[in-house]
């Protein structure tokens, strides 16, 4: 039970960066406007 946790936290933290990078990028090319 203790590995499926931390294999889901994993995943989600890894999901949260891809967010946030995405996010950052799209607030970029709207500033810019």
């Amino acid at each position: 039970m203790h590995s499926y946790w931390s294999t889901l936290l994993r995943e989600l933290n890894k999901m949260l960066m891809l967010y946030i990078l995405v996010a950052r990028k799209y607030c970029l090319k709207f500033y810019k406007i």
